[in-house]
């Protein structure tokens, strides 16, 4: 599938939007932090999906205990922002 089209499969799937807010929000996420959004499976899912988009970059760190966390790209802060504009333009048209 091109890149095109996973973007736009991307943004209907459960928790997408949820957990490119919580990275953009916070600057870092932890895996945790996703719990409440969506299944286990949906989530390791959908963590593959945006980093596999470059929309999310994952960092492991191994010092004295291992810390796993994901980052926002600019990519991923713009493909929200695109998303926020999908969302005003579709309340704008009051269908």
């Amino acid at each position: 599938m091109s890149e095109i089209g996973r973007l736009r499969a991307l943004v209907s799937k459960v928790a997408t939007r949820e957990i490119l807010d919580a990275a953009i929000e916070t600057g870092r996420i932890q895996y945790k932090d996703l719990t409440k959004f969506a299944s286990v499976s949906s989530i390791n899912q959908r963590l593959r999906e945006l980093e596999n988009c470059k929309l999310i970059e994952h960092h492991i760190a191994r010092e004295e205990r291992r810390e796993e966390w994901y980052t926002p790209t600019e990519q991923g802060k713009k493909f929200r922002d695109l998303l926020l504009e999908i969302e005003e333009l579709d309340e704008s048209l009051d269908i």
